[in-house]
């Protein structure tokens, strides 16, 4: 089995982020290393969008989408991204893109000390990563097998 991130921000200029989607795969990697179902799977793939936005808590959103022809499970984390109001290292609120607010009961809210993180990168890192591993810590359901780490 593997496991896959991708971000799709919804911030305008937003600094690239290749190495906070390394350290995802690699910290998720050492998360499940050793873990049955790894083996038991291996041709599928579980995969985390990240929607960066305009919002108040991170969470995932509950449903999944599963694509049976390519053996893919995706799941939809959502990353609050701090305004410079809130944050010294917060992004200008003019930058974001327009969009709807979430329906808080389609998401399982994660909660998050934005206080430990030193700057934007880390704070998507460590949210992020917050997330996924609360996800996999309470289970993914896939071909009749719990993933939980």
């Amino acid at each position: 089995m593997k496991f896959g991130v991708e971000f799709s921000p919804a911030i305008v200029d937003l600094p690239n982020l290749h190495r906070e989607w390394i350290a995802l795969e690699e910290r998720i990697a050492a998360a499940v290393e050793g873990a049955a179902f790894v083996d038991e799977l291996p041709d599928w793939e579980i995969r985390f969008l990240v929607l960066l936005g305009k919002g108040d808590r991170p969470g995932v959103y509950k449903g999944a989408t599963v694509y049976p022809s390519t053996h893919q499970k995706q799941y939809t984390v959502f990353v609050p991204i701090p305004t410079d109001r809130q944050r010294t290292w917060g992004i200008s609120a003019r930058r974001f893109a327009p969009r709807p607010p979430l329906n808080d009961s389609r998401y399982d809210y994660v909660e998050f000390d934005v206080e430990e993180c030193q700057g934007l990168e880390d704070y998507i890192l460590e949210c992020t990563l917050a997330c996924i591993l609360g996800l996999m810590k309470t289970g993914i359901k896939l071909k009749d097998r719990n993933i939980r780490v």
